[in-house]
């Protein structure tokens, strides 16, 4: 590999085109077809096995087969500037064996990732892991309250409430930053009965020493009455540490139970800043079909799209786009916003959405 250039690199051809080995070649899209022509000029036979990789091990790796010949017809024809690995040699047969990169059940499939950055590893990773190629775009930040006094306030009286309810990882980690940055330690949440909604706001309590009384088998705020009943909650004193935009139909409910109920916005749901050179052209990529699959995970995230593509823009766009909401809350935010969700997962999980969408492309 010598320059961006089409001339030919300074390599003994005569020695190297009869070698009866494989020969690997990195070079420009410019130069590949004067590599191919200079092999055939110097013995090389023209139905000699051949491929070659484009984008090599990234998701939107391209592999091209044939003979030298037919190889270099490729080339021509594509007028590539890209770089790419030519490999010359019966070693080429082996490939249906050995690609295990390009079977994976997600290969290139490109996955845009609308959750807040700070939360989204876990999503990619698993993306990433099954070939998919995601698109991180994120619509949402996840910041502090403005005002920490009521959660303070909450925190100092900690031990005059009977249960504290966790809605999502975000309100774990800004509540117990909150209340372990105070005078208080974990030993102060003994007595209070802890529920949390969904097993990863389990596993954020369990990374603080605790352990849940109750988690409802539906990972939805209206799970929770159902399964604790009118008994266990009418004159009980409720936490609810939450975001600033979070739905009100759990205090609601909890109330029209008999509980008293105490909400404290424990970190907020912003607009995610979109006006940087790193943010990916979204609108261009749906329009231009580049994209297969849109992901939401929660309501925020959907109501955040369509104010930064505007709402007749994501509709209209998103018709022709598959779309994976984590759950029915998410997915009745999106009909609202005239956008039909696809693909969702019966649990209402990251693991469980990245399941879902391999399901539908393997079927």
């Amino acid at each position: 590999h010598e320059k961006e250039i089409n001339k030919l690199p300074d390599v003994d051809w005569k020695r190297v085109a009869p070698l009866s080995g494989t020969i690997v070649s990195y070079a420009s899209g410019q130069q590949l077809e004067a590599i191919i022509s200079a092999l055939l000029a110097h013995g090389r036979s023209k139905k000699e096995p051949a491929a070659l990789i484009l984008n090599g091990t990234l998701p939107n790796q391209k592999t091209v087969q044939g003979t030298l010949v037919e190889i270099q017809e490729v080339v021509r024809g594509t007028q590539s500037r890209e770089s790419a690995v030519l490999v010359v040699g019966s070693v080429v047969k082996l490939r249906e064996n050995l690609r295990w990169f390009e079977v994976r059940p997600l290969y290139g499939k490109r996955v845009l990732i609308t959750r807040a950055q700070e939360q989204s590893s876990d999503l990619v990773r698993r993306l990433i892991n099954l070939g998919a190629d995601p698109i991180e775009a994120p619509t949402i930040k996840i910041t502090p309250p403005e005002n920490y006094e009521p959660l303070d306030k909450a925190c100092a009286a900690i031990s005059t409430f009977d249960w504290i309810i966790f809605t999502s990882v975000n309100g774990v980690d800004y509540f117990m930053q909150r209340f372990l940055g105070g005078p208080n330690d974990v030993r102060n949440l003994k007595g209070v009965r802890l529920c949390a909604i969904g097993p990863a706001t389990e596993e954020r309590l369990n990374r603080f020493g605790l352990k849940i009384d109750l988690m409802p088998s539906e990972h939805r705020a209206e799970a929770i009455i159902k399964i604790l009943g009118t008994d266990q909650i009418q004159g009980k004193r409720v936490l609810l540490p939450k975001a600033n935009i979070a739905r009100e139909v759990l205090a609601t409910e909890l109330r029209h139970a008999g509980a008293e109920v105490i909400e404290v916005t424990a970190y907020c749901t912003v607009l995610a800043n979109t006006d940087h050179d790193e943010t990916p052209d979204v609108y261009k990529m749906l329009l231009e079909q580049e994209i297969d699959v849109v992901t939401f995970t929660s309501a925020s995230t959907v109501r955040n799209f369509v104010k930064i593509l505007s709402q007749e823009a994501a509709a209209d766009l998103l018709q022709t786009t598959l779309v994976a909401a984590i759950g029915p809350v998410t997915a009745a935010a999106a009909k609202d916003l005239g956008i039909i969700t696809n693909i969702m997962p019966t649990t209402y999980t990251i693991p469980a959405l990245v399941d879902a969408i391999t399901e539908h492309f393997n079927n």
